[in-house]
């Protein structure tokens, strides 16, 4: 172990300096002093020991001697003063500079610096005005021309999804895009007045059309984007929900008939809720559905399994051909607000049912019944995993990632609560099914 004990001697001579310190060893139960010597001459240190300040003295001044008769330089410094020194040198020596140059660079910009202004700072202003001065001037509505263009070849519902997002960004930004900042990506993202989750969807679609605009020289390359330094809004990490088997019996026994083919698909297959509304009777083969890839979110072709059990459900319903889901004149949006009129009015049902007051065990059990957001989805792929126990079996079916079924989707249903899930029939045979339909 070793212990300093009083503060550093300097011997200075000619203009050269070393310095000596002593040091209190312990070793095998006994203490021992040592003194040592050290110099740091031009970046690499020197250290000698001695037993005695003596002959500490004598190391000292002979090496002094030494460096005088050769010309040497040497300075002497603290043991901190010689980190500092040390972290400089490989500093400058992987910046390619002496540390001289560096130094003398550094004090003569710095007398040009304003006040609380660093160096550092200073030339980045410096290149983004320089980087700026290179890049093609663009509007941001011709850039989302220009980008919409580019994306051609991905899926009709990411071209579609995205879309939305791309021209309300055009409307909002009236100038060019090098003009925007990242504070007035933050305001255009509130005046949304959405959820965080969608206003994180719109960040995306400003991030990616800025990206794009680095790689076609109509912003600065290099570095970040205004937007990607925009914020992005704090999501709760909600747990996935589903249907149980009663909850999605009833369902299908009270929807309205002209969506019973897209509630039952939906259940059965896990297939995305507008992946279902792009369906056509044609792809609903005899025994998978073929999600085609320019109705896919993912933009690639699917085949989904045709359980037996959606099979029984088809069977009154089915036609040769034309949309699976009803249309309306005003499009998705009509489709997908019909469709939530729907799915409110059956769960209005079940929670009336439930407060009956004849109202049976397994009616009641319903009364907290609720419409849950992508609910037909989740409660395939909780059963279809519970079944089978195969992640990426479950992942290839679903159209996602075996992580993301790994983490929002493991041990949310039993093997029985699965196996009754997939017995369901439109003739109720199950007597807690049949009562409270």
């Amino acid at each position: 172990m070793l212990k300093s004990l009083s503060q550093t001697t300097v011997i200075e001579k000619n203009g050269h300096r070393v310095s000596i310190t002593p040091n209190e060893i312990k070793s095998g139960g006994n203490n021992y002093r040592v003194y040592r010597i050290r110099a740091t001459i031009l970046g690499k240190r020197i250290t000698q020991t001695a037993r005695t300040l003596e002959e500490a003295e004598k190391k000292a001044n002979a090496l002094l001697g030494q460096l005088k008769a050769k010309g040497g330089i040497i300075a002497t410094y603290t043991p901190e003063q010689v980190t500092v020194i040390e972290a400089a040198l490989k500093t400058v020596t992987e910046a390619k500079v002496t540390l001289t140059q560096a130094v003398t660079q550094y004090t003569e910009a710095a007398q040009y610096l304003p006040a609380g202004v660093s160096l550092v700072e200073a030339v980045r202003g410096y290149a983004s005005r320089v980087a700026k001065e290179s890049v093609k001037p663009i509007s941001v509505l011709a850039l989302v021309e220009k980008y919409k263009e580019n994306i051609k070849d991905t899926s009709d519902e990411h071209q579609r999804t995205i879309g939305i997002k791309l021209d309300r960004i055009a409307a909002f930004f009236r100038c060019n895009v090098d003009d925007v900042t990242a504070e007035e990506i933050d305001q255009w993202l509130q005046s949304l007045e959405v959820g965080p989750l969608t206003r994180n969807h719109h960040r995306t679609a400003i991030v990616s059309l800025f990206r794009y605009a680095q790689r076609k020289n109509y912003l600065p390359k290099g570095g970040m984007t205004e937007a990607d330094s925009s914020d992005t809004a704090k999501t709760e990490s909600k747990a996935i929900e589903a249907y149980t088997p009663a909850e999605a019996f009833f369902i299908l026994k009270n929807i309205e008939k002209r969506w019973k083919p897209y509630v039952a698909i939906g259940l059965f297959t896990g297939i995305r809720p507008q992946e279902i509304l792009n369906l056509q009777w044609e792809d609903i083969k005899r025994d998978h559905i073929e999600v085609r890839a320019s109705d896919s979110k993912v933009g690639i072709r699917r085949i989904v399994p045709r359980v037996p059990t959606l099979t029984a459900w088809l069977r009154t319903a089915r036609k040769k051909k034309g949309p699976i889901a009803p249309v309306f004149k005003g499009g998705n949006m009509s489709r997908q607000q019909s469709l939530g009129r729907a799915m409110r009015g059956v769960v209005a049902a079940a929670v009336k049912n439930a407060q009956d007051p004849k109202a049976t065990k397994a009616q009641k059990e319903l009364g907290s019944m609720k419409v849950i957001f992508d609910g037909l989805r989740h409660t395939f792929i909780s059963y279809r995993l519970a079944i089978v126990k195969d992640f990426p079996q479950v992942a290839m079916e679903a159209g996602n990632s075996v992580e993301i079924i790994q983490r929002h989707y493991n041990k949310r249903a039993t093997e029985k609560e699965a196996r009754t899930f997939f017995a369901l029939t439109p003739t109720g045979k199950k007597n807690i099914l049949a009562a409270i339909a």
